[in-house]
């Protein structure tokens, strides 16, 4: 353990000692499913569908980059966590590696993007809150150092100015950059991350023969496209198997699934009870 960490660890234990209750305890341990696949699922889909589906398939790709970096630099350094050198001090215990923090990556990276897209000033905001949030708590948690999270947002920011390129770059040759991207990040990703990958390319396939087809729903359509797709985009990606192979064709699907055979569906399921009726 380096000096530098044991300053640390004093800092931890100096904010636990003046913070730490059962109130507390709970809110932070609440957070820390901001920092799941689940959370980052969620904010996908949501962007997909209420807000810009073009945000939602550079969100996909910055975070899957996350991953990679987030991956490849814990393997690098392979540093413990507070909770692993003092484990009174962990509220919660992860057997992972620390440095740097995905949580304070994902935090840089939401507040990046929202003052990217967004010019309005309460959403700057919100996302500046959400990511101190997010980085305090998992320094409260006893999941990392302070250096976790400095690191965590340095590279967080670098990946928000390769989103902020990315974006500058498919205003003008959109098509090829979409197809590019997840070919390019195939290469380089991990081999725990390729259903992740996977998932992308399925989400474009399906985004570009959806863009061929003008569907028209209505407002309780809609809601009922929205659940379908989401409910069975998550079933696909959460599907469990013993084969890889089989594991990547179903995250694959899951994308397709999302972009593009869910609205299928209930388009043409719509329009068969419209035309039955009739």
């Amino acid at each position: 353990m380096t000096n530098i960490h044991k300053i640390e660890l004093e800092w931890i234990y100096k904010i636990q000692s003046t913070l730490r209750s059962q109130f507390f305890d709970n809110f932070f341990i609440g957070w820390n499913y901001v920092d799941t696949f689940l959370f980052l699922a969620i904010l996908f889909f949501c962007t997909w569908f209420f807000i810009d589906r073009k945000i939602a398939l550079r969100l996909l790709y910055i975070f899957i980059l996350s991953s990679i970096f987030n991956t490849f630099f814990k393997e690098l350094f392979a540093l413990e966590r507070p909770c692993q050198v003092n484990p009174a001090l962990g509220v919660l215990h992860f057997s992972s590696y620390g440095f740097p923090s995905g949580a304070a990556q994902t935090a840089a990276i939401i507040s990046g993007v929202i003052f990217i897209e967004s010019k309005n000033r309460i959403y700057q905001l919100t996302g500046l809150l959400f990511a101190i949030f997010l980085c305090f708590s998992r320094v409260y948690l006893g999941l990392h150092y302070f250096s976790d999270i400095i690191g965590g947002i340095i590279i967080g920011n670098c990946l928000v100015f390769v989103y902020w390129k990315f974006l500058m770059w498919m205003k003008i040759k959109e098509k090829t950059a979409l197809f590019i991207f997840p070919i390019l990040v195939f290469f380089i990703c991990p081999y725990k991350l390729l259903s992740q990958c996977f998932f992308s390319f399925g989400v474009v396939i399906g985004f570009f023969i959806g863009k061929t087809k003008n569907f028209e729903f209505g407002k309780i359509t809609k809601g009922i496209e929205i659940a379908i797709a989401t409910f069975g985009s998550l079933i696909f990606l959460k599907w469990n198997s013993d084969c890889f192979s089989i594991k990547l064709i179903s995250t694959f699907t899951g994308g397709v699934w999302l972009s593009y055979l869910g609205p299928f569906l209930v388009h043409n399921f719509t329009k068969f009870s419209h035309n039955k009726a009739n």
